[in-house]
C-alpha cells in the first residue's frame, strides 16, 4: 500500500545557518556564492520539472488507489481522547488535521469521530511529537469532521506540517530559536513569534504567518508558490525564494540589514532601515520600505523598487 506520508516531498536543503553563511565576506566566498547562484539558476528548471513529474505520479497513484484508501465514512460521533506524553520540544503534524499549540505542562488531546480515532497515532520519536493517521489505509475510515489536536508544552523549538494540515501557536516560549516548516499546502500561524532566531521554511504552496515577531534574526525560505508573512521587529532579515513564492514583511521593521535572493519569479516586500542586499536570477522583484543603502548584485537593479516609488 502506498504511504504518502513516507514519500520524499523535496530534495534536501542546507540548514539555515549554512545558507546564511554563504553571504560571508572575502574573495573566496564571493566566488563560491557566484558559483552557487549559477548552479541554482540552471538547476531550478530541472528541479521544477522533477517536482511536476512527482506531483503527476502522486496524483495518479491517489486516483488509482482512492477506492482502497477508505472502506467507510466517519460516524459523525466525535469523541475526545487524552494522551500522556512528555519530553518533546518539536511537533510534526502529518497529513490533514488541525493543531493548536499552547504553553503549559505537557499534554495532548485529540478530537475525532469514534470510528476514526483508532487510526490516529500520537507518538514521541526522540524529541519530536508526531501526530498522524495510521498509514495502513486498507481498512481506513474517511473522517467527515476535522481531526483536532490540542498540544501544550513548556517550550518549542520546531513545528513541522507535512501535507494539508493547519497549525496555530499561541505564546509558547522558544528561548533557543524557533523553526517553522511547511511541506505541501499546509499552514502555520504563530500569534507571538518571539525567539533569538525565527526560521520560516515553506516548500510547496503552503504558508507561514508570523504575527508580533520579536527576533534578532528572521530567516524566510520559500521553494515553490508558498507564502511567508510577518509583522513585528527583527534585527536582520534573510529571504531566499526559489520559484513564484511571496515573502511579505512590510509590517516587520528590520532595524539592521536585509539580504534577499530570488531564483525565478518570486516577490519579496520588506521594510529595512540600514542595508538591503539583493540578488535576482529571473523575473523576481523586491519592493522595499524605508531608506536603506541598496546593493543590487548581478543586474538585479531592475527588479528592485521602493514602495510607492
Amino acid at each position: 500500500m502506498l504511504s504518502l506520508a513516507r514519500l520524499p516531498i523535496s530534495p534536501p536543503r542546507l540548514g539555515f545557518e549554512a545558507r546564511a553563511s554563504l553571504w560571508g565576506s572575502g574573495a573566496g566566498s564571493q566566488g563560491f556564492r557566484r558559483l552557487l547562484r549559477g548552479v541554482r539558476f540552471f538547476a531550478f528548471g530541472e528541479r521544477r520539472l522533477l517536482r511536476r513529474q512527482f506531483a503527476a505520479f502522486l496524483w495518479a497513484a491517489c486516483v488509482v488507489s482512492l477506492g482502497a484508501c477508505y472502506t467507510e465514512r466517519g460516524s459523525g460521533e466525535v469523541t475526545v481522547v487524552s494522551h500522556d506524553v512528555t519530553g518533546f520540544t518539536s511537533i510534526s503534524l502529518v497529513g490533514d488535521g488541525e493543531l493548536s499549540v499552547t504553553p503549559g505542562a505537557f499534554g495532548v488531546s485529540v478530537s475525532a469521530e469514534d470510528n476514526v480515532m483508532p487510526s490516529v497515532v500520537v507518538e514521541v520519536d526522540g524529541d519530536t511529537l508526531v501526530l498522524r493517521r495510521d498509514s495502513d489505509w486498507g481498512e481506513g475510515v474517511r473522517a467527515t469532521y476535522p481531526i483536532e489536536f490540542v498540544v501544550s508544552l513548556p517550550e518549542i523549538k520546531v513545528l513541522r506540517v507535512s501535507g494539508s494540515g493547519r497549525a496555530a501557536v499561541q505564546d509558547v516560549p522558544a528561548a533557543d530559536g524557533l523553526m517553522l516548516i511547511v511541506y505541501g499546502s499546509g499552514e502555520i500561524r504563530v500569534a507571538s513569534a518571539q525567539a533569538p532566531t525565527v526560521v520560516a521554511d515553506v516548500e510547496g504552496s503552503g504558508q507561514v504567518t508570523l504575527d508580533d515577531v520579536s527576533a534578532s534574526r528572521l530567516v524566510s525560505q520559500i521553494d515553490g508558490s508558498g507564502r511567508v508573512t510577518a509583522t513585528g521587529t527583527a534585527g536582520d532579515l534573510n529571504v531566499d525564494i526559489g520559484g513564484s513564492g511571496l515573502h511579505r514583511s512590510t509590517g516587520l521593521r528590520t532595524t539592521g540589514a536585509a539580504k534577499v535572493e530570488i531564483v525565478g519569479s518570486g516577490q519579496a516586500l520588506v521594510w529595512v532601515e540600514q542595508r538591503l542586499d539583493v540578488q535576482i536570477n529571473g523575473s523576481g522583484t523586491v519592493t522595499y520600505r524605508g531608506d536603506p543603502t541598496v546593493n543590487a548584485v548581478g543586474g538585479a537593479g531592475e527588479g528592485v523598487r521602493r514602495q510607492g516609488g
